[in-house]
């Protein structure tokens, strides 16, 4: 089925319309190399209750008529196209609005989705009212499929919740699923920090409830250089640190200085900037405080430090090699 939507939709409601268990929910532009391998890496799940919407952001490549191609063989295959290139929040929203499921599994157009990921998700979300995101480990693979190295983050809801603090933590976009109802009760994907949409919704949706990490790789995602975060690097840093500031502002229900947002942003992205390790140690400190404050167990306590060790020793380094050994 294809649909074509312009203008908007209303991108907010959020009504549970009868449907299929599970959406998946897939942006594309421009995706002619991988769409068609990630397209079967989902429909090949073995899990059956799901749609699968995927939304054209306007592409002017083959993309179009491989997605008239799977629709036509997989009735489960939802296509929806933007006239335009309007960018993956936008792009997000609008799949959004015509989704269905209870549920919403993310896949990106150059990734793979792992077998019983789906599965496994859903009956987290099933078990778990309080859970909000279900998230997984991942590998990072080369243009040609090779995998290069995984990425397991298998802590604590506690602990994920801590170090969301301080940037995406959770990691990728395609390995995640989350409440369609809840995203649309804290207004679905903001196209006001657009290249880490992903972190900024996790950041209102752990608000409300927690996140779990299943203990499995859930996704492929694929090293190359037209993938967003390498040509919009910049901008997805600078998006970041400014969704990493509203939360932690909120943690600390107060205002935080351009000061201290640019010294925790160096410590903790590793930038090896000079002169902001003590302004940084004191909101870091503060911020630990807060979390101890939440009353975590003995050991959450230990791995939040041993999450955050890593980052301190890389940085520790970067400044000793450039000779900066106070604030190393």
């Amino acid at each position: 089925m294809t649909i074509t939507a312009d203008p908007f939709p209303a991108l907010y409601s959020s009504a549970v319309s009868e449907g299929p268990r599970v959406t998946i929910l897939m942006p594309v532009y421009n995706g002619q190399l991988y769409v068609d391998e990630a397209i079967a890496s989902v429909v090949g799940q073995g899990y059956g209750d799901f749609e699968f919407v995927i939304v054209d952001d306007g592409s002017t490549d083959e993309t179009p008529a491989i997605l008239e191609r799977w629709a036509a063989r997989d009735a489960r295959i939802v296509i929806c196209r933007s006239p335009r290139n309007e960018g993956i929040p936008s792009a997000l929203n609008r799949g959004l609005a015509v989704a269905r499921g209870q549920y919403i599994g993310r896949q990106d157009a150059d990734d793979l989705c792992l077998p019983e990921r789906i599965a496994a998700q859903v009956a987290v979300l099933d078990a778990q009212p309080n859970v909000e995101i279900v998230s997984a480990g991942y590998e990072m693979i080369e243009p040609d499929g090779r995998v290069r190295y995984s990425v397991k983050r298998y802590e604590a809801p506690e602990v994920v919740e801590y170090l969301l603090n301080f940037s995406n933590f959770i990691g990728g976009h395609g390995q995640v699923m989350f409440r369609r109802a809840s995203a649309a009760a804290v207004g679905n994907y903001s196209v006001v920090h657009q290249n880490s949409q992903d972190y900024e919704l996790w950041s209102k949706l752990i608000r409300r409830g927690r996140c779990v990490v299943l203990p499995m790789i859930g996704m492929r995602q694929r090293l190359h250089e037209a993938r967003a975060s390498v040509v919009w690097g910049s901008r997805q840093l600078s998006h970041s640190v400014a969704v990493s500031r509203n939360n932690l502002e909120a943690l600390l229900q107060r205002k935080l200085s351009d000061r201290e947002v640019a010294a925790v942003a160096a410590v903790w992205r590793q930038m090896g900037q000079r002169g902001v390790a003590a302004d940084a140690h004191r909101l870091f400190v503060e911020t630990y405080a807060r979390f101890v404050a939440k009353k975590p167990s003995r050991d959450h306590r230990r791995r939040a430090r041993i999450a955050k060790a890593p980052i301190w020793l890389i940085g520790a380094a970067i400044h000793a090699k450039r000779g900066n050994l106070v604030e190393a």
